[in-house]
């Protein structure tokens, strides 16, 4: 009778040390995934901060030193109108490992100076311009005057035109030494058929979202404010909605600084 209930004490005691070790092994599991995601989001925070064009401040040092940290590169060219064989190439740039000399040759040569679109294309990448190409004209010229980064450009078809959508940064707001997607950034669109790029920004914000309104090329944009006024706009910071009539060209809040004052008071509690 003892040694059964020895032999039972035993049996209880194993399955006791098994469940533990297994709640153990769990445990180490779930731990290891966690400081597996925390590791991956910690590099692509840093990926994502590497990329971009240096920032003005930094690039005149470069320039009194006869130096450059970043050349161009080109990708592939992208058929948008296939009547017309319109191709657009998009711009980017290679990051140096150590700043360069620039030849006195490139010296002289840098001081010379959803809606009713049938379908759309989005492209994702580390670009400061695009450029559109002619077969038919075989000429080539460059979106964008001055230096800006984005990583998301979209090529809307429409019935009557075809609009390219990019948002993009263009100040160092962040002063972290890099024009990147951290900082504040707007939407440019660019109508193929006029040949003109729009710029729709809003002072001390940054764009988060963006949208054509059914049947029109008009658009639903979202805004992160920068409340706080630190050059980012954190998650913490409020949201506003605009609207961009694209024919008037009128750009203007969805909500009435009635409303939004109304809406407030009853949030603090005070109406």
């Amino acid at each position: 009778m003892n040694i059964e209930k020895l032999k039972n004490y035993n049996q209880k005691l194993l399955a006791f040390i098994g469940t533990i070790l297994v709640l153990m092994g769990i445990m180490a599991l779930i731990l290891m995934g966690y400081f597996g995601i925390v590791e991956m989001r910690r590099d692509y925070r840093y990926n994502d901060e590497d990329k971009g064009i240096v920032a003005a401040k930094e690039i005149q040092k470069l320039q009194e030193e006869g130096k450059r940290s970043q050349i161009v590169t080109y990708e592939e060219a992208l058929l948008i109108d296939t009547i017309n064989r319109i191709y657009l190439i998009p711009v980017s740039q290679v990051n140096l490992k150590t700043a360069e000399k620039i030849r006195e040759r490139e010296l002289l040569n840098a001081t010379e100076y959803s809606s009713y679109a049938n379908d759309y294309q989005r492209h994702y990448g580390d670009y400061n311009n695009l450029i559109l190409y002619s077969e038919y004209e075989d000429s080539a010229y460059a979106l964008f005057e001055d230096r800006v980064q984005f990583s998301l450009y979209e090529v809307h078809h429409f019935d009557d035109d075809i609009l390219i959508s990019i948002q993009t940064a263009k100040e160092d707001s962040d002063s972290n030494g890099l024009v990147n997607l951290l900082d504040h950034q707007s939407l440019h669109l660019y109508a193929l058929k006029e040949k003109r790029l729009r710029n729709i920004k809003l002072q001390n914000a940054s764009l988060q979202s963006y949208r054509f309104i059914l049947l029109s090329k008009s658009l639903m944009l979202s805004f992160g404010i920068d409340h706080n006024k630190n050059g980012l706009y954190e998650s913490r910071e409020p949201l506003e909605n605009y609207q961009y009539h694209y024919e008037q060209e009128i750009f203007k809040p969805i909500l009435a600084p009635e409303l939004k004052e109304q809406l407030q008071k009853r949030l603090e509690g005070s109406k």
